[in-house]
């Protein structure tokens, strides 16, 4: 993102006749985005990618005039605007904008939004009419302020460089802070919660820690990060939400409402879902899912309109829930 506004400023520096030095661009690019220093290094590899890189396609005919000591376009006549972004891919870019607005108390992804914002107003510059970015019209489900987002750029930071890190941590069950030595490798969200799944280098087990309940963390200097290749789309596939148990997945089968059933029917609730059958005007599922208490809390969210019959055992445990529910009333 960042790389395709400086070939926007490079750009608008040598059309029409102009010529710029390396130091001219980096300061620039810098006042463009914001961002200091940007290295010369950068703004080399700008300059060769916008004259070689097929993937970008825009074959720039810049040349180094070494009388003035500048670059400049051999063709007085091109730019890069006769590659312009569509209005089809611009509004694209606007809904990606309004998507990340949501997530504004987030610093990291605060940031990109404004990235964002700053490539809509470098493309084909002076033609969007002033509109804004955001779209207006689309109104998305606020993400409330969560306490434990300030630990999510530095989470990024470790990951991508292979930190290990001690944690403080507090459970939600108890009062006493506890320290992991832990090797970090994802960031989950769910429902507006963020989680970190990292390996706890005493348990020698993965563990998914809610950033809510962190109390500090900081670099363990004297660890060595344990380099795992893990498929984490496989490691939650058995389940839904942020619960995870080393458990085979049971088939589960559930009857839902012909009303609930035409949701489901829309937005399955796991990717296992099958049907198979329709029953007295219902709708038989089945599930095949290790029954997490996210799974569960979904099903008696539904109440009358859906009905667990099998295994035996896991449709005792729901009624047993469902009776503890009735007698608080």
């Amino acid at each position: 993102m960042n790389a395709y506004i400086r070939y926007r400023v490079i750009n608008s520096m040598l059309k029409n006749g102009g010529r710029a030095t390396i130091s001219e661009m980096i300061q620039s690019c810098e006042n463009a985005l914001d961002i200091h220093p940007i290295g010369k290094r950068t703004i080399e590899a700008d300059i060769y990618a916008m004259r070689y890189d097929d993937r970008l396609g825009f074959e720039a005919p810049i040349e180094y005039d070494r009388t003035l000591r500048a670059y400049k376009y051999s063709d007085p006549d091109y730019s890069i605007d006769r590659f312009p972004i569509n209005e089809e891919e611009v509004q694209t870019l606007r809904f990606a904008a309004t998507i990340l607005r949501q997530f504004r108390h987030i610093g990291y992804l605060e940031n990109f939004e404004g990235t964002v914002q700053k490539l809509i107003t470098a493309i084909n510059e002076g033609n969007l009419g002033g509109e804004e970015a955001d779209l207006l019209f689309i109104q998305l489900e606020e993400a409330p302020l969560v306490k434990g987002t300030e630990f999510i750029s530095q989470l990024i930071h470790h990951i991508e460089e292979k930190e290990v890190l001690k944690i403080k941590y507090r459970k939600f069950d108890s009062d006493t802070i506890a320290e992991y030595i832990v090797h970090p490798y994802l960031i989950k969200e769910y429902r507006n919660r963020w989680y970190l799944v990292g390996f706890d280098d005493a348990d020698e087990k993965f563990k998914i820690f809610g950033l809510e309940r962190m109390v500090s963390m900081e670099r363990a200097f004297l660890k060595e990060y344990r380099k795992k290749i893990v498929d984490f789309d496989r490691f939650f596939g058995n389940s839904i939400g942020i619960t995870r148990y080393d458990q085979k997945p049971k088939e589960i089968i559930v009857a839902f409402s012909d009303r609930q059933a035409r949701y489901l029917a829309t937005q399955p609730l796991h990717k296992t879902q099958t049907l198979l059958r329709k029953e007295d005007g219902r709708y038989i599922f089945q599930f095949t899912i290790v029954p997490t208490h996210e799974f569960t809390a979904a099903l008696l969210g539904w109440g009358s309109e859906v009905e667990v019959l099998e295994p035996e055992a896991y449709r005792k445990e729901v009624a047993a829930k469902i009776k503890e529910m009735a007698g608080l009333y």
